[in-house]
Formats: C-alpha cells, structure tokens, sequence
C-alpha cells in the first residue's frame, strides 16, 4: 500500500466517523442505543449500528467510486475496495427492500385508513426504487469488474 492509499483509507474513516458523529451526536454512538421512527400512529424502533454501518459503506462506496473514476480504474485497490462496497451496498439495499415489504403488508381482516393506504404507496415507490438502485449496482459492479481485468497485466 503507497502512501496516497493510506490517505485515502484514513480520509474516507474519518469522514464516516464526522458523518455519524453529526447524524448522531457524540452520545448515541454505542451498541445499545436505538434508532426510533414515528410514521402516523406507528412507533419503530431499531438498532443504530446497522445504519451507522450503511452510512460508512456509502461514504467508502462514494470516495473510492470518486477515485476510480479519476484514476479511470487502474488502481487494483481502490477498485476492490469500490467492489467490496458495492456488494454490502447490494446486500443492504436489499434487506432494507425485504424489510419495508414486509411493513406494506396491510393488517389481516382490517380496513385500511387514508394515510395507511398513501404510506403503503411510499414503501412501494420506495422499493421500487431501491430495486433500481440494485439493479445499477450490480451492472456497475460487472463494469469495473471488466475494466479492472482489463487493465490487469
């Protein structure tokens, strides 16, 4: 590893650690603390550490994709970094997919209200588009895949 790959690797780590330090605070980064949602009459409540974790993949997806687009991905490392990203991105994307399908399933024998019927419709755009967003990835993870071979003498 050269010295410009080492500062990268410290640059992206340490703006991931600012980013979830101003998501938050300096106090709610901990194993045990939890991340609320209230949609409606709906409380949800769910662990930090998986979006904490998110938020550092797309800050090292977004560094190293800036990168290689730079360098025109002739870095062997970044371009694995870049690729090992993509797959978590892949991965997250679609058990956040998984899980929002799950919560537009309407109540069993239960009449739905106004809101519950345009909330059902957000998670369907919603994982409409994160599908797309699953799809692009993965045709971007074949394209560097190719031109990372490529350029592999």
């Amino acid at each position: 590893m050269n010295r410009k790959d080492t500062l990268y690797l410290i640059a992206s780590t340490g703006l991931s650690f600012l980013l979830c330090l101003l998501l938050f605070g300096l106090d709610e980064i901990e194993p045990s603390s939890n991340f609320s949602i209230n949609i409606y009459d709906t409380y949800y409540v769910t662990p930090k550490w998986p979006i904490i974790l998110l938020v550092i993949v797309l800050v090292f997806f977004s560094v190293y994709l800036f990168r290689a687009i730079m360098e025109k991905f002739n870095n062997s490392g970044a371009n694995l970094i870049l690729i090992g990203t993509s797959i978590v991105l892949i991965l997250a994307f679609g058990k956040i997919t998984n899980m929002l399908t799950l919560l537009a399933k309407p109540s069993v024998g239960g009449s739905l209200s106004q809101g519950a019927h345009v909330m059902n419709d957000f998670i369907e755009t919603l994982t409409s588009v994160l599908f797309y967003v699953q799809i692009v990835l993965l045709v971007f993870l074949t394209y560097c895949g190719f031109k990372m071979g490529r350029n592999i003498k």
